[in-house]
């Protein structure tokens, strides 16, 4: 078996992304961009499947091997996260903040934290977001997210037809835009006095 490169822009890129998270969660109204560490994270991960897949074309079975040990490593580290979070929280939380934090634990376990808690709060950046323990879940469950469409990416491109592929990878990737702008969409034409979308 082919060792595989050490790609050592992509560890500078790591070290990046790690260094503006922790400033945005040391000072959020110093380092108010330092989330896009968290997005730095996303295009990494996209990035190296793409070039393993690229590399050398897998079967279904590999490509599915290949992203149930990815999650294998993520889902114990995550479980015991969320059991500690909960547990401190009937300590520490109050005013029916632990019903949520249990709320969402059970979302994360599930990888669907994202959608409860755009539901929840409506933005990620909310106010009352700071009182959410387990709102670094967020990024887990996209990440998961990545995986499956990773897995469904592959199958499609070993079995559609390439007319066939740029028209589900164009429409994906016009929905994907659609859905990332939304928010700022609303939130301008809502400036403007225009109806706007809940």
């Amino acid at each position: 078996m082919q060792k595989e490169k050490h790609l050592l822009h992509i560890d500078g890129l790591r070290g990046l992304a790690i260094i503006l998270i922790v400033l945005f969660h040391m000072d959020g109204n110093m380092w108010a961009h330092g989330y896009l560490g968290v997005d730095i994270f996303l295009v990494i991960s996209g990035y190296l499947l793409m070039m393993k897949r690229l590399c050398a074309p897998w079967r279904f079975s590999e490509t599915f091997s290949f992203v149930l040990r990815r999650v294998q490593r993520i889902v114990f580290p995550m479980l015991v996260a969320i059991l500690l979070a909960i547990l401190v929280g009937f300590f520490l939380l109050g005013n029916g903040q632990e019903d949520l934090t249990c709320d969402e634990g059970w979302w994360a376990c599930i990888f669907r934290a994202n959608f409860f808690l755009t539901k929840r709060l409506g933005d990620y950046f909310a106010p009352d977001s700071s009182y959410m323990p387990l709102l670094p879940m967020w990024y887990l469950s996209v990440l998961f997210q990545v995986y499956l469409l990773f897995i469904t990416g592959n199958a499609l491109l070993q079995r559609l037809p390439r007319l066939w592929l740029s028209v589900v990878l164009g429409l994906t990737a016009f929905f994907s835009f659609a859905l990332d702008f939304s928010f700022l969409a609303h939130n301008v034409l809502e400036e403007l006095g225009l109806p706007v979308w809940e």
